[in-house]
């Protein structure tokens, strides 16, 4: 682990088990792409991984895995049995400035040291696939998710401050199916795999029900995909993740 913090890699976050399935907390990054991150259980570095798309979708196919995407379901079966078992799952990341140049050109920390790090690791959950099968196994882990069934669903009407400003009200029948004020949550529209990390305030109804801010990105969603007025079904993946249909 000295090594990886010594070349700048940093805190992130924490794997947990919600509902005995797996899930993800992230501090920080959780917007960065071109990235190298670790998984790292007591101390021990498990597994080396990079991403050419935001950590947030990646980790979200860690999640939700589907039969078409190996590392995926590698790794949420060795994630969840170390979490049964009682062990801490940490996140770091290798974040990439943009400031390593050669010439004019940018040098992708992620693509330069992966090959690298893994060879002197030797992480167990990497294992040693030809190059050729782990370029398509990571092409098929990037595949838009399969997002699993819906706990519960609720309708909201897009009128014009939600639909230019990002947010909305959460009715109180469906209050107990959000977190806690402050909490963040993963927003998916439709069937796009990019989640918007909104967060949840509970103090800007008089019911103590949720309001969820997705801000300027959700907008800019609700106004690609839906019309000012429509009302549009909620779909409550679990308590840190919606999808409007």
């Amino acid at each position: 682990m000295k090594e990886l913090l010594g070349i700048g890699f940093e805190p992130a976050g924490h794997w947990f088990l919600e509902d005995n399935r797996i899930a993800f907390k992230l501090d920080r990054f959780y917007k960065d792409s071109n990235v190298l991150y670790a998984f790292v259980v007591d101390g021990e570095v498990r597994y080396i991984g990079k991403t050419t798309t935001t950590l947030s979708r990646r980790f979200y196919g860690y999640r939700n895995p589907h039969g078409r995407q190996p590392t995926n379901i590698k790794n949420n079966a060795n994630i969840l049995a170390c979490l049964q078992a009682g062990e801490e799952v940490a996140i770091y990341v290798l974040p990439d400035n943009g400031l390593m140049h050669y010439g004019s050109f940018h040098l992708n920390l992620a693509s330069g040291l992966e090959d690298s790090i893994i060879k002197t690791l030797d992480p167990p959950w990497n294992g040693k696939p030809p190059k050729e099968v782990a370029q398509e196994q990571e092409e098929a882990d990037l595949q838009a998710p399969d997002f699993p069934a819906p706990t519960d669903t609720f309708t909201v009407k897009l009128g014009s401050t939600y639909f230019e400003q990002g947010f909305f009200n959460v009715p109180k029948e469906a209050s107990d199916l959000f977190g806690d004020h402050k909490d963040t949550l993963e927003i998916y529209v439709k069937d796009s795999p990019e989640a918007v990390l909104g967060y949840i305030s509970r103090k800007a109804q008089s019911t103590g029900a949720p309001r969820i801010y997705g801000r300027v990105e959700l907008a800019t969603l609700f106004q690609g995909a839906y019309s000012l007025k429509d009302t549009v079904t909620v779909e409550v993946l679990s308590k840190e993740a919606i999808r409007f249909t």
